[in-house]
């Protein structure tokens, strides 16, 4: 998994419950806009394939 590097102006979002439902929808919006996001989720194999559908899609929106 990459690894951010120290950014001031670039701030995490931390999404708890990841792995489904509004936490994956928040997540997948949030690195979409550019974010850095960590994830917590009980599914590691449901998170880990979010983790995998947000490195394959670069960010389509400006961070805002």
């Amino acid at each position: 998994m990459p690894r951010f590097e120290p950014n001031p102006a670039r701030r995490p979002a931390i999404v708890a419950g990841a792995s489904s439902g509004i936490g994956a929808a928040t997540a997948l919006e949030l690195a979409s806009r550019g974010f850095p996001v960590a994830l917590g989720a009980r599914r590691v194999e449901k998170c880990q394939e979010l983790v995998d559908q947000i490195l394959a899609d670069p960010p389509r929106h400006p961070r805002r």
